[in-house]
């Protein structure tokens, strides 16, 4: 199973280029994230932004420093919870 086929995500989505990825493709890619978290936790109430920064660089192979400077206009979307230190995206 390659790791854009893990979780419960109907479709494949695929990062041709882990450098440099659309605002397009960063919306589907949190959506997916999101979606996929949620069937594999269904008690979880949020999912931290280090979680999410760990999908991103072990699934998709995406580096990035912060989870909200790479999602910075996708992340307002959501409703967040928690500090600095401890933020995390509410599941719906």
């Amino acid at each position: 199973m390659s790791a854009e086929t893990m979780g419960s995500g109907t479709d494949n989505l695929d990062i041709y280029n882990s450098n440099y990825v659309t605002i397009d493709d960063k919306e589907k890619l949190l959506e997916k994230i999101l979606e996929d978290y949620k069937s594999e936790n269904p008690k979880a109430k949020s999912m931290s932004f280090s979680n999410i920064k760990n999908v991103l660089l072990n699934r998709y192979k995406i580096e990035t420093q912060s989870t909200a400077m790479f999602f910075r206009n996708q992340i307002r979307e959501y409703e967040t919870t928690g500090g600095n230190k401890n933020k995390a995206v509410v599941l719906e």
